[in-house]
């Protein structure tokens, strides 16, 4: 909600300042660059809960260390919370099932 209420606010004298330095094109590549920016960003912060699933707890790091630094965060190759795949299915034979052998 915050978001939209600064976007009603800003964005008229913004974009009114960009199409009158930069002409009509202004306002179209301030938003193209606004939202380059906005996918690089999501694509380069990682959420904590995929974090977890790899063993690092972001919250037991200290402000601005990495793993480089930081010889407490270790990383697996696999995550740490393992999902059910073809190894973990037991499949029954159907074809003997009630036959005694």
């Amino acid at each position: 909600m915050v978001g939209l209420s600064a976007g009603s606010l800003i964005g008229p004298p913004v974009g009114g300042a960009l199409y009158s330095h930069f002409g009509y094109r202004g306002p179209f590549v301030f938003g193209m660059g606004a939202t380059f920016i906005d996918l690089v960003a999501r694509l380069l912060i990682i959420e904590r809960k995929d974090s977890l699933k790899w063993g690092v707890d972001p919250k037991e790091l200290k402000n601005g260390a990495t793993e480089e630094n930081n010889a407490s965060a270790t990383v697996t190759a696999h995550p740490l919370q393992h999902e059910p795949g073809l190894q973990d299915v037991k499949v029954e034979d159907t074809n003997n099932k009630g036959k005694s052998s």
